[in-house]
């Protein structure tokens, strides 16, 4: 034995299994189980006395000739009840190895108090008083054509000390029941519900007749019962009935019986891909989210094919991407089918009025064709209105039409709306210096303004200059003014050219005809030169009067 684990024999005869509950569900039917039948029995001792020291060891269920062993399913084992280290465990065989022990028993539950893997050399697990070992068995009654009315269904359960199975020396539990399950046999019923079925549908699918899912060769006139319990008709509709187990059943007078089998339908949701759609887009349009242009519900997750039949991310460009068919696709899990849905897209182009602009021009310029100056590529075909925003015939003549803001209007095809562009224009004014003149003056005229003596209507502000070529101011002084020439000249504003007027002055010396003067004359003398007679430094060639005014 493992570690100071020892045994004290005391010599009385008394049965171990004490107490103890045995459960079976299901309970039968009238003393009865059907064909295929599934039963769980556990068997828990709740009280245990160790009889000349023996330590509860084993147990073994044994199973009447309506069982079928094949499907002998056993529960989890227990857990240790005593101080030991040993576990309970699941063996189809176990011999004891002491000379009191029993035939080899199983399969059961044993105790391995060394952990060894064989419980038959050690001791079993020691608790004595009140216990909860549990033990569980589930098997299924046999299946046709095995499956024979009358054969017997009942179970007993055997418990066993160390001294039976284990290796302890000194016999016990001798007067320990065999334990019978509550007594039942095989009702073959006559009934066939055929054998389970499985159906995959989508629900874009018709009805399907469940009948038809079932294996073997069902009776009919059978019911049909829903997931949920509830009657159903055995058509199911993927409109409105749910994924499940469906159950058909069928009823026996006599022998008072049932048989029954079930179709779990697969329901899978055939994906919507929404509906067909068309868009009309201008091609200077904001991005479109395609999968909000498709009607009906469409399903996200899909993938998207441009008209070439190009993966497509999107979103949908008008200014870059191809017009056409985009087709929207969602994979679907079989039975249903993949679902898509088109949008068909139909791009306008924009009209372009071309860019704003503005021209400053000269009132003598010729007369404009507008649409040249705006900026961009405007379309032909727009028409202009002017600064007061009336029709405007397009061609702006200087000299006559207004400055200011004339606007460019083309019209779109919807959804295109129209372009505008506006050409502002800045109408700068031809200098004027007046027309040519001439000027006589006497030098002892005195200062003189040169502007007024210009033909024409010369804009003040210009510049002069002198016969010289040198720039003097707006007037001159008569007596050290040069005679010749004098230009003019007003400086024009761009796009408008300089103007010039040319003032011819003449300058005239006073005449002096000297200073008064007295002549003294003899009677006898000669003819005298009256000129000769005047003081100063009088010019020749002028004309006297005499006293009487002649």
């Amino acid at each position: 034995m493992i570690g100071l684990c020892f045994k004290v024999m005391f010599a009385v005869a008394q049965p171990c299994a004490t107490a103890y509950t045995l459960t079976q569900t299901p309970l039968p039917t009238n003393g009865t189980y059907g064909c295929g039948e599934t039963v769980t029995f556990c068997f828990t001792v709740t009280g245990w006395n160790s009889t000349n020291a023996n330590w509860f060891q084993g147990i073994v269920a044994n199973f009447g000739p309506g069982w079928d062993m094949a499907t002998l399913t056993p529960g989890p084992p227990p857990a240790t009840c005593g101080a030991s280290t040993g576990t309970w465990g699941w063996y189809n065989s176990v011999q004891g190895t002491a000379g009191t022990n029993i035939g080899p028993q199983g399969p059961g539950f044993f105790f391995d108090l060394d952990n060894d893997g064989n419980p038959g050399n050690n001791f079993g697990d020691f608790c004595v008083g009140a216990t909860n070992w549990q033990f569980c068995w589930t098997i299924s009654v046999l299946s046709p054509p095995a499956c024979v009315s009358g054969l017997g269904l009942g179970v007993t359960f055997n418990t066993f000390g160390d001294s039976e199975t284990g290796s302890w020396v000194s016999t016990g539990c001798g007067g320990d029941p065999v334990i019978p399950s509550n007594p039942a046999v095989i009702l073959s019923c006559p009934l066939d519900a055929g054998t389970n079925g499985t159906v995959d549908l989508c629900n874009g699918s018709g009805a399907q007749d469940l009948f038809t899912a079932l294996g073997g060769t069902p009776d009919v006139g059978g019911t049909w019962t829903g997931p949920s319990g509830g009657a159903h008709p055995g058509l199911f509709d993927p409109v409105g009935d749910v994924s499940g187990v469906y159950t058909y059943t069928l009823t026996n007078a006599s022998p008072p019986c049932t048989a029954s089998s079930t179709v779990t339908v697969n329901l899978t949701v055939q994906p919507d891909a929404g509906a067909d759609a068309t868009l009309t887009r201008c091609s200077t349009a904001a991005n479109v989210n395609l999968f909000n242009a498709l009607n009906g519900t469409p399903d996200a997750g899909g993938t998207w094919l441009d008209p070439t039949g190009a993966a497509f991310v999107g979103p949908f460009d008008p200014g870059s991407d191809l017009a056409g068919a985009y087709t929207y696709t969602i994979a679907a899990t079989p039975p249903c089918t993949p679902a898509s849905a088109t949008v068909t897209i139909t791009v306008v182009p924009a009209v372009d009025a071309g860019s704003d602009a503005a021209l400053t021009v000269c009132s003598t310029d010729a007369a404009i064709t507008l649409v040249d100056a705006l900026g961009g590529s405007p379309a032909p075909g727009g028409a202009w209105t002017d600064p007061a925003n009336a029709a405007f015939p397009g061609t702006f003549d200087p000299a006559t039409d207004a400055a200011g803001a004339y606007t460019y209007t083309v019209q779109g095809t919807a959804p295109c709306p129209a372009d505008v562009a506006v050409l502002t224009i800045v109408v700068n004014a031809q200098a004027d210096a007046g027309a040519d003149a001439s000027a006589t003056f006497c030098r002892t005229a005195g200062p003189q303004p040169l502007l007024p003596l210009l033909n024409g209507t010369p804009t003040p502000g210009g510049t002069w200059t002198n016969p010289a070529g040198n720039p003097i101011g707006a007037n001159i002084n008569t007596a050290s003014a040069q005679e010749g020439v004098y230009t003019y000249t007003v400086t024009g504003v761009a796009p408008c050219t300089s103007a010039s007027a040319e003032l011819t002055i003449t300058l005239l010396d006073q005449p002096d005809a000297g200073d008064d003067g007295t002549l003294l004359l003899c009677a006898t003398g000669g003819p005298s030169d009256l000129i000769d007679g005047l003081t100063g430094a009088p010019d020749a060639g002028g004309s006297w009067t005499g006293p009487n005014g002649a």
